[in-house]
């Protein structure tokens, strides 16, 4: 097996939560709603989440307007979404991530992102974790257009160009086995998933061209399998893992 030498990673659910997301931008709605309104912020806030939690998907928005007549006045689907997506949100990696990111920079070790998502959206989650001391490059697919969110090749592509380096010596590090590790694995890369309780693809089915090469349930015992991987690169050189 031969030596990693460049590690791409995921954005939502692999190296923070995205329910911390999804959370964050509800009570920023919340708050919005509440000031334009009579309504109590909390109390939207706990519909919007109590719905999140209960499974729903994709019409929450809807639901809110359709129990407060009040906020229905003032406020429309679009409008909510756009302060869903546009909100600076309260997110943070776990303090593990942050270290072993850190570690591998320092030993040298290329890093790069390659994420989906509303551009706006992901741009603000960028920003606050500050992923641009760490990632280069940082793709964020909708900048590329729609048509090329995964599993489409070109981000993956475009990690190979940027490095010059050949699927074989690359891992992507991703949680959603529809479309995560459709392209990496097309082209050879190792494909690692994060498969923790609380993510949104927890348990989704696995596309049929997009198994994983591995599975870790903890971001430590994947880091401790990447940290060996990456023994033999010659980027780590010297105080190698």
């Amino acid at each position: 097996m031969r030596p990693l030498q460049g590690v791409v990673f995921d954005l939502d659910d692999t190296l923070y939560a995205e329910r911390d997301y999804a959370a964050s931008g509800f009570r920023y709605v919340a708050e919005v709603v509440a000031g334009e309104t009579n309504l109590e912020a909390g109390e939207l806030f706990a519909r919007l989440w109590g719905d999140f939690e209960a499974g729903r998907r994709g019409d929450l928005f809807n639901r809110l307007l359709a129990i407060y007549s009040q906020a229905a006045e003032s406020f429309d689907i679009p409008r909510l979404v756009s302060l869903y997506r546009r909100h600076s949100p309260d997110i943070q990696m776990r303090q593990e991530i942050t270290d072993f990111l850190r570690q591998l920079v320092d030993w040298g070790v290329p890093l790069a992102l390659i994420s989906d998502g509303y551009l706006e959206a992901q741009e603000a989650k960028v920003r606050k974790l500050g992923l641009a001391s760490f990632f280069d490059p940082l793709i964020l697919t909708d900048a590329l257009g729609r048509e090329y969110w995964k599993p489409h090749e070109r981000a993956f592509r475009k990690v190979e160009e940027a490095w010059g380096l050949p699927g074989e010596v690359l891992a992507y590090v991703g949680d959603n086995p529809r479309k995560d590790f459709v392209a990496p694995r097309r082209l050879g890369w190792t494909c690692l998933r994060l498969r923790i309780p609380g993510q949104e693809s927890f348990h989704h089915p696995t596309a049929e061209e997009g198994h994983p090469h591995e599975e870790w349930k903890s971001f430590g015992e994947l880091a401790g399998y990447l940290t060996g991987r990456l023994k033999g690169n010659p980027g780590t050189a010297g105080d190698s893992p």
